[in-house]
């Protein structure tokens, strides 16, 4: 990718820890998978086909979502984040893939390494909690307070600022702030985050048209 686009260090990083992240996720929902199964099955062959075959589905239409959710960064307009989204996109891909090649064959080889508790005829009947009871006997109350919580929890979106982030969102006590704000008060609004243009200078009527094509965009 480095031969076509300008990544940024920050990009390798971001895709890693995703990457990371849903590798991880997806490993463990095969993995648990192939343990329910094999509570009721001999052949571990059989076992990790069947793990595959029903979580594997899953794990592609998360690992599609996510692919998706990335690269809507590229509809914002500014290259870096797209080229964000894409790095992102591509490990997410590799883990997808990982799960569902690299993993069913380490299993079939540590296998015998799996502890699965096979099922008892034994076990608890009763498995309510007294938080499930709570919910399900008090269903609109836990609705409401639900919502109660999200619209607190989204109270701080209508004094949120969407942009770039600049010296002016630092501490007000700091030397960037200071600085941010001394530049704004004397020379006007704008000039910290000069854009530069290029304008055909040859043809009179282009520089009109650049110009007004500029400030539309802007």
């Amino acid at each position: 990718m480095t031969y076509v686009f300008d990544i940024p260090n920050v990009t390798l990083t971001l895709a890693v820890m995703i990457g990371l992240a849903v590798g991880i996720d997806y490993a463990l929902f095969i993995l648990f998978r192939y343990r329910q199964v094999m509570k009721t099955e001999t052949d571990y062959v059989k076992g990790i086909g069947l793990a595959v075959g029903t979580a594997g589905s899953a794990v592609i239409f998360a690992g599609v979502t996510v692919v998706v959710a990335v690269c809507g960064l590229s509809l914002v307009g500014i290259d870096f984040l797209a080229v964000m989204g894409f790095a992102s996109a591509i490990s997410v891909i590799f883990a997808v893939f990982s799960a569902l090649t690299l993993l069913p064959a380490l299993i079939s080889i540590f296998h015998k390494r799996i502890k699965v508790n096979k099922l008892q005829s034994n076990f608890k009947k009763d498995i309510d909690t007294p938080w499930s009871k709570f919910i399900t006997g008090n269903a609109l109350a836990a609705v409401l307070l639900g919502l109660i919580i999200l619209v607190a929890a989204a109270i701080p979106v209508s004094h949120m600022r969407l942009g770039i982030p600049d010296d002016g969102v630092k501490p007000a006590d700091s030397t960037q702030k200071k600085a941010y704000d001394i530049i704004s008060d004397k020379f006007g609004e704008g000039f910290n985050g000069q854009i530069p243009m290029l304008i055909n200078v040859k043809d009179k009527k282009m520089i009109h048209k650049d110009y007004n094509r500029f400030t539309i965009c802007v």
